[in-house]
């Protein structure tokens, strides 16, 4: 029967897990991950962080010293960030123009405005300074209620637009 649910091809969930299980082994993967799943860049991030309603962490900085936060932060990214925070590389010169706020590089956790197209630093994680900061910072986030009707109106209101990457053309 149509539909987006997985009953066409498995009877009941054991028997999902199962077969998800049997896959896995046949494709291991590789242990020792070390990237993080970054979005493209922080004009889309501040979107995608807004829609979600997930804390932002900025890794900031030129593409050597992002490569190297990365690392550090790996074991904490997939502990305890996972489906918590979103991640985005960007330099201090693209936060400070999409923040409004002049920032250092190191780690930084952003709430997104309600709209996506800027966002307030919740704190500021310099390299070394340890899981504890970022567990604080990521703790000051908090979820803004949107109500989808009143939220578009506005939004219209406001004038805020959003150019896709690939054109709307209809």
């Amino acid at each position: 029967r149509p539909g987006r649910s997985p009953d066409f091809a498995y009877r009941d969930s054991r028997e999902m897990a199962r077969s998800m299980k049997e896959i896995a082994r046949k494709y291991p993967g590789r242990s020792g991950v070390d990237s993080l799943p970054v979005i493209t860049d922080l004009r889309l991030a501040l979107n995608v962080a807004s829609c979600d309603q997930r804390p932002l962490v900025i890794l900031a900085g030129d593409s050597k010293s992002t490569r190297e936060l990365e690392l550090e932060l790996g074991p904490w990214a997939r502990d305890k960030g996972a489906g918590r925070v979103l991640f985005v590389r960007a330099t201090t010169q693209e936060c400070q123009r999409r923040l409004g706020s002049r920032v250092e590089p190191g780690i930084v956790v952003v709430q997104s405005s309600v709209y996506g197209d800027s966002g307030k630093i919740l704190g500021v994680v310099k390299p070394g300074e340890g899981e504890m900061a970022l567990e604080r910072a990521v703790d000051r986030f908090t979820i803004v209620q949107k109500y989808v009707r009143g939220h578009i109106e506005e939004g219209s209101r406001r004038g805020v637009r959003w150019q896709t990457a690939i054109p709307v053309t209809d």
